[in-house]
This record gives C-alpha cells, structure tokens and sequence, in this order.
C-alpha cells in the first residue's frame, strides 16, 4: 500500500511537469505567430497542470513506462528550444 502511494506521488509530478511545458509550448507557439496578445508565462499554466494532476491521480492506474519518461524529456527539450525561438 505504501509503494502504491510513492509510486502515485511520482506520477503526478512527471505529469504536473509534462503539463506545464506542453501548456508554455503552445502558448508560446500562440504567441510567436500572433495569435495572442500577451507573453505567455509559466505562471500562467500551473492551475491547469493541478488539474491535470488530480485526473492522473484517481484515473490512470498503470505505472509510468519508459515512454512516459521519454514523453517527458522531450517535452521539457521543447519548452527549452521555444522559450529561445521566442526570445532570441
């Protein structure tokens, strides 16, 4: 039962992450071609990523794989390579 809880705990967090960068993303991306007005900030996408970790938490019920982790990395790459193509 213990493991269970660290392992959701986990989850979560690569989620929360995963969320935050893929919502900067595309609001940079938004804002680079200009469809929003507004800078975009991490900020910003934190509520969203809360809620996106409530629903891993109660409704996936596998652990993460490799594909996971690697869906993670890349994502946090990308968020990276936009925040310079945005403010370079």
């Amino acid at each position: 039962m213990r493991n269970d809880v660290w392992k959701k705990i986990k989850i979560a967090t690569y989620y929360f992450i995963g969320i935050i960068c893929l919502g900067y993303i595309i609001e940079t991306l938004l804002y680079k071609f200009g469809f929003e007005q507004t800078a975009p900030k991490i900020y910003d996408n934190i509520s969203a990523a809360f809620g996106g970790v409530i629903a891993s938490i109660f409704f996936i019920k596998e652990g993460n794989k490799k594909f996971d982790i690697y869906l993670l990395i890349i994502l946090i790459v990308l968020a990276i390579g936009t925040y310079f193509f945005v403010y370079n």
